[in-house]
């Protein structure tokens, strides 16, 4: 009788005994005819797929600090697999998405959930291999770039692996709680980071000197990490923790100060998309919270800027020469200026480079030509969108500029279509609906998650608009993390739409049931 379980099969001693020998005679032979480096690695994806096995969680979490913490994700080794390479966290996706395949084919219980999300995100994956697929045969794309373009938002695929092997509590709490720590982390390591100066780099990012208007600002540093978007996510989502004065949420005593963290990491990175954001994602909490909790929220703020007030005007009374009073001045000065038309079309310094909104306007007008009118195939994954252009490309960018587009809405339209870009946008905002439909209908510790993963991705959308978040290894990960996550708690803990807006029994209705009861006895 074949097994129902593949636990049970490895769990057989005789399984095991195979398993072994086999494991024993692959490592022998790779000893004999592979590179030196590649058998030891090949040992560790071994151990690796045994640990995912038991404990998927740790996958998803390793692909959270590899790729969008404060690591060079470049110091893992690539494994060649003849057509470009992988590395151990990419084999680590693709064995977990195989986990999936063969649980469905050897459990008789383990259903695939083939939902809007799921659908969504299959068309999506499906019109950028089959547009890139076209791409190399027409030409429009080259292989090398093209799989590095795809290990990119391949990781949108984490969320089969999330909605389908994380399903019980200790899972859950595991990894949500990991992923907010490891968001405070980053901030944390971001202000060292401005403690000790952008001269001296002790995470990997954008370590530098800021430039206002082409005019560096001698000793403010602009810290942008790998983990940009996770403290992005990581301060909505604190954000909507503070809504909620119950004592069954997460982070219920430390949440003000991860939140305070996780705020002024996002200040330091100067990204003004970053800022507007995190007001709208705040804004629509504020419309979706019930009274109570909107009330909660809205006092919290008010004493954050009346406190807010007094420091900052204390900080320019007290040492207005101080490098924290001029940071200050260099925040304020880069938000305002997003309001100034210099900013769209200033040119500065002997290079005669643009401003930041600028070169996004130059970048958006090439791209146009192949988004309208909507074509149903993109270019592929990969392709070159335009020439080089000299005020735009310069240096070590040359080569990679025609290939990059600040705005990812419009990267994912060129290179998969209109109809893979469709289907990606329809997954984030079916995302974005089950997250506002149902964080009521959720246990209170689970509310301000799902509410604030959800509505998140709005500010994510917002910011892709200048920010190549869509496509971006460091986003990815967590987006497929964070919609599975919401994806696995709705399906295990919403209730029914009937039961959910049922109200408490009435003192009327509770007196016609006790005379009832009077009358029958």
């Amino acid at each position: 009788m074949p097994y129902t379980n593949l636990r049970a099969l490895i769990s057989n001693p005789f399984s095991q005994v195979v398993i072994s020998l086999a494991v024993g005679l692959a490592i022998g032979i790779s000893q004999m005819v592979l590179p030196p480096i590649i058998a030891p690695l090949l040992l560790v994806a071994a151990i690796g797929a045994a640990i995912a096995l038991k404990f998927p969680e740790t996958i998803l979490i390793a692909n959270i600090i590899g790729y969008s913490t404060i690591m060079d994700v470049n110091a893992i080794p690539l494994i060649p697999i003849g057509f470009g390479s992988l590395n151990l966290l990419d084999l680590g996706l693709v064995g977990l998405l195989a986990l999936v395949a063969v649980r469905r084919a050897v459990q008789k219980d383990f259903t695939v959930q083939m939902d809007a999300l799921g659908v969504s995100l299959m068309i999506f994956l499906g019109m950028m291999l089959l547009s890139t697929v076209l791409g190399l045969i027409t030409g429009t794309t080259v292989l090398d770039q093209a799989t590095t373009e795809i290990r990119y938002v391949g990781y949108y695929a984490s969320y089969f692996v999330v909605s389908h092997l994380i399903q019980g509590e200790r899972q859950l709490q595991i990894i949500i709680r990991t992923f907010l720590m490891l968001a405070v982390f980053v901030a944390v390591m971001m202000v060292a980071q401005f403690l000790v100066g952008y001269e001296n780099q002790i995470i990997y990012g954008r370590i530098e000197e800021f430039a206002q208007d082409g005019t560096d600002v001698e000793g403010i540093a602009r810290i942008i990490p790998a983990g940009r978007y996770l403290i992005l996510v990581g301060f909505m989502s604190f954000t909507a923790l503070l809504a909620f004065p119950e004592r069954a949420v997460f982070f219920r005593r430390t949440r003000f100060l991860a939140w305070l963290m996780l705020g002024i990491g996002i200040l330091l990175t100067f990204n003004r998309n970053f800022w507007v954001s995190s007001a709208i994602v705040t804004f629509l909490f504020l419309v979706v919270l019930d009274s109570r909790r909107r009330s909660y929220l809205i006092m919290f703020m008010l004493r954050m800027a009346a406190i807010a007030f007094v420091v900052i005007g204390g900080i320019f009374v007290v040492a207005p020469e101080s490098e924290l009073a001029a940071t200050i001045t260099t925040i304020v000065g880069r938000f305002t200026s997003t309001f100034k038309a210099e900013t769209f079309n200033a040119r500065y310094d002997n290079e005669a480079r643009t401003s930041s909104l600028e070169w996004r306007r130059i970048e958006n007008e090439y791209a146009m030509e192949y988004i309208w009118p909507p074509r149903i195939f993109g270019l592929g994954m990969g392709a070159a969108y335009r020439p080089v252009v000299p005020e735009l490309d310069d240096g070590d960018i040359e080569q990679e500029g025609i290939y990059y587009i600040h705005n990812s809405h419009f990267w994912i339209m060129i290179k998969t279509g209109i109809v893979g870009y469709l289907a990606l946008l329809s997954f984030k905002l079916i995302a974005v609906g089950r997250g506002v439909v149902y964080w009521r209908k959720v246990r209170v510790i689970y509310s301000p998650i799902v509410m604030g993963f959800s509505i998140s991705l709005v500010g994510i959308l917002f910011s892709a608009i200048v920010d190549p978040i869509l496509t971006d290894l460091t986003w990815t990960p967590i987006a497929g993390l964070i919609i599975g996550l919401n994806e696995v708690i709705i399906r295990t803990q919403a209730l029914e739409p009937e039961e959910a807006e049922a109200p408490e029994p009435s003192r009327q209705v509770a007196r016609r049931r006790m005379s009832s009861a009077a009358t029958t006895q």
